[in-house]
């Protein structure tokens, strides 16, 4: 019998590092994407972890708190220091609690399970996914980088020791896609925009919702269009290309640099189509 032709061979799947929010557990950031996983059956699988932390923060028993869930753990990649104030959020905390043991977690589960191609984040996840590839570049461990990253509502650390390779260090050369809601009161849009100037290669999509992962069309149409190429390199045999080593990055607040905004509108009466602009980095909230 002869061989099967290429064209027939099964794709190999984007293998995708997903990371949570505060107040959340792996199982509830599956059940938050599956519109969005839905966009990207046939081009991902999605690899979804736990944070090594519980959750302390005493808003989470709220029925306002956005970040958590009423089912399933309640976990932290960190928690916020005491002496920050009571009541204040994780992502506007100076000093992280417990992240270098989150740190050390992540390295091991990129180091038995990766090598991953992507990751996809959310909130204080998106933002520990920006501090795990600034890591892993500063260490030289091109091979060990994703392809490409999805953060939703990522912020900049404001732990200025945990922050200080993403605020100073070189731009990370992973092609990034960051995602902010115009209505996201918990991480505007502004800090959104912010982290992706800490990379080489960032685009930005904005959207009309909240702090959440949006599944309306426009963004599955887009999350899939930027994952195409990694996708395609992948069964093409060829590694993914990637952006080039940049030189050290001033602060993003100070730094001017231009990031690709996909603005998408999602109101009724909005158009239909996305659009690409200039965006400049703002600074940190």
């Amino acid at each position: 019998m002869a061989p099967a032709s290429s064209s027939s061979a099964v794709p190999r799947l984007l293998r995708v590092l997903c990371l949570h929010g505060y107040g959340q557990c792996g199982d509830v950031l599956r059940a938050r994407t599956g519109a969005l996983r839905k966009g990207l059956k046939g081009v991902c699988e999605f690899t979804f972890v736990d944070a090594p932390h519980a959750a302390t923060a005493a808003w989470l028993a709220t029925p306002d708190a956005a970040d958590g869930d009423a089912t399933g753990p309640k976990l932290a990649w960190w928690n916020a220091a005491s002496d920050d104030g009571e009541g204040v959020r994780p992502s506007q905390s100076k000093v992280y609690v417990g992240w270098d043991e989150s740190l050390c977690l992540l390295e091991r589960i990129v180091e038995a399970q990766g090598p991953f191609d992507g990751i996809l984040a959310f909130s204080q996840g998106a933002a520990a996914g920006a501090i795990l590839l600034a890591a892993l570049n500063a260490k030289g461990a091109r091979s060990a980088l994703p392809a490409f990253a999805i953060l939703v509502s990522g912020f900049l650390p404001r732990d200025e020791q945990v922050g200080t390779l993403l605020r100073n260090g070189p731009h990370v050369p992973v092609p990034t896609l960051h995602v902010c809601g115009d209505a996201d009161a918990l991480v505007p849009p502004g800090a959104t925009e912010a982290l992706s100037a800490c990379f080489a290669a960032p685009l930005i999509f904005r959207h009309n919702g909240g702090h959440a992962v949006p599944g309306n069309a426009q963004f599955r149409s887009a999350a899939r269009a930027f994952v195409e190429g990694p996708f395609a390199a992948a069964n093409a045999g060829a590694a993914p290309a990637r952006a080039p080593a940049a030189a050290p990055a001033a602060a993003p607040a100070q730094a001017g640099a231009a990031a690709e905004r996909v603005q998408a509108t999602t109101a009724a009466g909005g158009p239909n189509a996305a659009s690409a602009v200039p965006a400049a980095a703002n600074g940190d909230t």
